[in-house]
């Protein structure tokens, strides 16, 4: 079973990163998005080596502690296909704040299954806070990475560059409130939540 440990790094703002690992020693990193050498160091104290980091989507406040990380573990980026929040300051608004934040030669992937061993965590597309947005659901382990697209008790920001209030709400009433009721999610900023508590917000329960 897989577990999740959730390491909230502080920089422009504070983000939730995600660490995702099997029991093997193998782990996975979700939006690493400041203090890479910090998430680096927690990660080598837990005796734990990072195969793949993955990200919801490419604002900076989810990219710029890549390349601590990289640079300990050699690990390649996944990321939506195409997105381009990895290479665009001014899209992942990181120019804004003057930081140079851009993550080189990602890895593409698109919806499925994720590689290898960890093909039990199936990538969707999101879209709306970002069109690049992405959200990681492992059916067995019951929670999801959904990233900006919805907080608990709130959903993502569609005014920034890119965003789109239709696709938003239709990503998470069509693919994210379809998902178990029981379904954690684990957003970017705010506490977990479940599938079935945002929908009783809504009515929908």
């Amino acid at each position: 079973m897989r577990e999740v440990e959730c390491l909230t790094v502080r920089g422009v703002f504070a983000t939730n990163c995600y660490i995702v690992s099997d029991g093997s020693g193998r782990c996975i990193v979700a939006d690493p998005g400041f203090e890479g050498e910090r998430i680096a160091e927690r990660l080598q104290s837990e005796g734990l080596l990072c195969e793949y980091i993955i990200l919801t989507h490419g604002h900076f406040d989810h990219i710029c502690g890549i390349p601590e990380i990289k640079d300990v573990f050699g690990c390649p980026v996944l990321a939506c296909r195409g997105s381009p929040y990895l290479t665009d300051t001014r899209l992942n608004l990181s120019a804004g704040f003057g930081i140079d934040a851009t993550v080189p030669d990602p890895v593409w992937i698109d919806e499925g299954p994720l590689p290898g061993e960890w093909a039990g965590i199936e990538a969707v597309r999101t879209p709306g806070h970002t069109p690049d947005s992405m959200t990681f659901y492992d059916r067995e382990g019951g929670f999801a990475l959904v990233g900006d697209t919805i907080f608990r008790g709130s959903v993502g920001n569609w005014q920034y560059p890119g965003g789109n209030r239709n696709e938003l709400f239709r990503s998470i009433t069509d693919r994210i409130f379809t998902l178990p009721d029981d379904t954690v999610l684990l957003s970017g900023h705010t506490e977990p939540t479940t599938v079935g508590e945002e929908k009783r917000r809504y009515g929908l329960l």
